[in-house]
């Protein structure tokens, strides 16, 4: 599937694209006054890739601003596509995926008159804007949508590796859920229906875990489990065809696409704006006004965060709104949602009193 999806980004993009241990290719800059040119270093197979991309075309049909774009899979890749950029006075360097940290952080180093721009992931230089995204605000509304749709009051988390960013996704669904479900929420806060994989890739384990959690009654599985999310899938599959109402949300929805028989299966699931950053980089660089040395988070507030419907099921009108005053609350400061375990637990007993 990746190959395929590099395949098809290829194509749209040839005209525009170069690869990292591609020694030509530079781009004619419209604006000779300005010269504005832009790197951007893309990760291999990430579905951010096509709307970065198209992002970057609007940024050089409104500013006049040239860029290279690299796909890398492996760190000297991204070290090399750095090192090309800079060593031609790009004005900005854009790494676009946290695989791209480590290389950043070093060449940064070496090129300290050079600006960088890293998307999720921080990194401490003077030369480097970091963007990292309030996933939880996301997995918030995801809680919210999944709570206010399950029949059986069951829903279940299944994460991949224990880890920070899995912490968050869990903490900010579950809160969602309790907030509009208590009876389904408490389950979920109690961890009587979390589950951790340990593996981003154990697929069999996956199936073993959900197919548990559907014997269980549950009916909405959030799934945060990487590669091994296909035994998510496969299994939510089956049950599907035996005439068991189940869905997914948190997945990507272009994971509906591992499969055809897979369509209808995804909810909903969150939508990092990373094609807003981008676009906003290039407007900032042509103003002159891009800053480094600084840290941004984008969540609801900022419209950085949102959710999207997954491509064949339908959203109530009733859950629309509901999302709508959530957001609105965000943003207003009525509603803070938790980013750790204690201040969920904070939440749920003050809800309680």
């Amino acid at each position: 599937m990746k190959k395929i999806f590099i395949l098809l980004l290829t194509v749209i993009v040839s005209l525009t694209m170069i690869s990292c241990d591609s020694k030509d290719g530079k781009k004619e800059d419209k604006d000779k006054s300005k010269n504005y040119k832009i790197g951007v270093l893309l990760e291999e197979g990430n579905i951010y890739n096509e709307k970065i991309l198209i992002s970057l075309n609007k940024g050089k049909e409104d500013f006049n601003i040239a860029y290279e774009a690299a796909i890398c899979a492996e760190e000297g890749e991204y070290e090399s596509g750095i090192e090309k950029f800079a060593e031609e006075n790009f004005s900005l360097i854009i790494g676009a995926s946290q695989a791209s940290r480590w290389s950043i952080e070093k060449m940064a180093i070496k090129y300290p008159n050079t600006k960088f721009l890293i998307i999720d992931s921080v990194i401490d230089g003077d030369n480097i804007q970091s963007i990292i995204f309030k996933e939880n605000e996301g997995a918030y509304l995801l809680g919210i949508i999944a709570g206010m749709s399950s029949s059986t009051n069951e829903i279940a988390f299944v994460g991949g590796k224990d880890i920070h960013l899995i912490n968050q996704l869990e903490i900010g669904f579950v809160s969602g859920v309790n907030s509009v479900n208590k009876e389904a929420g408490a389950k979920l806060i109690n961890k009587e229906n979390v589950e951790y994989l340990n593996s981003f890739i154990d697929v069999n384990k996956a199936y073993r875990i959900t197919k548990q959690l559907l014997d269980s009654n549950c009916d909405i599985i959030y799934s945060s489990s990487g590669g091994a999310s296909l035994g998510v899938y496969t299994c939510v599959n089956e049950k599907k065809e035996e005439g068991e109402d189940i869905l997914i949300v948190g997945e990507n929805i272009e994971n509906e696409d591992l499969k055809t028989e897979f369509k209808g299966l995804n909810l909903a699931s969150v939508e990092k704006k990373i094609d807003n950053v981008i676009y906003s980089a290039l407007e900032e660089i042509a103003k002159n006004e891009f800053t480094t040395g600084v840290i941004y988070e984008m969540g609801i507030v900022n419209e950085g965060i949102d959710v999207i419907n997954g491509k064949n099921v339908i959203i109530n009108n009733e859950i629309v709104n509901k999302l709508n005053e959530t957001k609105k609350n965000v943003i207003n400061g009525n509603i803070v949602v938790p980013n750790n375990y204690e201040e969920l637990q904070k939440q749920r007993t003050k809800k309680k009193e």
